[in-house]
Order: C-alpha cells, then sequence, then structure tokens
C-alpha cells in the first residue's frame, strides 16, 4: 500500500469537475447531473459505512468491494485525494489491515471536503 497523505487542498484546485463540465459530459441534461449528485451525497456514507463495518470485521475483500464502488461514483466528480484514498482501500489485502484506519481517515475527510465543494458547486 501506498503512502497515505494526501494534500489539505481543496478538491476544485485541480482535480475537480465543475458543473459545467459535468452537464457537458452528459449532453446538457442539468437535471440528470442534479440525480446523480443527490445519489452520491445519500449513497456516499452508505458505502464508508459498509467500508467500516467490513474492516471492523477484518473482512479485507468485502472493504476492497464497497471501496470499488465508492471510487467509481468519486471519479464522477474528481480524480484527486478522495479518489486516491479510495483507489488504495480498493487495493487493500489482509495483511494491510493495521494501516488501514489512518486511510480511511483520510478518505472520510477528503469526502467531506469533496461533499461541501459538491453541495456549492452543484446543488446551487
Amino acid at each position: 500500500m501506498s503512502d497515505t497523505s494526501m494534500s489539505s487542498e481543496d478538491p476544485r484546485a485541480s482535480s475537480f469537475t465543475t458543473r459545467e463540465e459535468l452537464i457537458e459530459t452528459f449532453e446538457g441534461d442539468a437535471a440528470f447531473v442534479g440525480e446523480l449528485v443527490e445519489t452520491f451525497l445519500t449513497r456516499c456514507p452508505i458505502l464508508l459505512g459498509e467500508i467500516r463495518s467490513a474492516l471492523e470485521a477484518g473482512d479485507a475483500t468485502a472493504a476492497a468491494r464497497s471501496a470499488h464502488s465508492l471510487r467509481g461514483s468519486i471519479g464522477y466528480f474528481e480524480n484527486g485525494d478522495a479518489y486516491e484514498a479510495a483507489l488504495l482501500l480498493e487495493r487493500i489485502t489482509p495483511r494491510d489491515l493495521p494501516r488501514v484506519p489512518d486511510l480511511l481517515a483520510v478518505l472520510e475527510n477528503r469526502l467531506g471536503h469533496l461533499a461541501a465543494c459538491m453541495r456549492t458547486e452543484f446543488l446551487r
């Protein structure tokens, strides 16, 4: 597993997808983009809970599966720190489990920043 340190920059600085970019990606369908954002903001805590539960049970495979789902969702909105943290969690093995709590804390922190940016950028 890689280093768990991530930058503290605002995700919008370099890796954040703007509302206009996402609407363009989905052929101008602003309503769909709004639904996508709402779904992400609803599913994100659920997936984090699944990861946390799997890690508490020592189930690296289940944690990796939920991290994969989360990373895919994050990818619509940014490809920076939150995405990278989810990718690292997706690649965990049972021997990585002792180092995972730090990485999970980083992911939760970065998702908090991402969610705040999304609320500002997309739900205006």
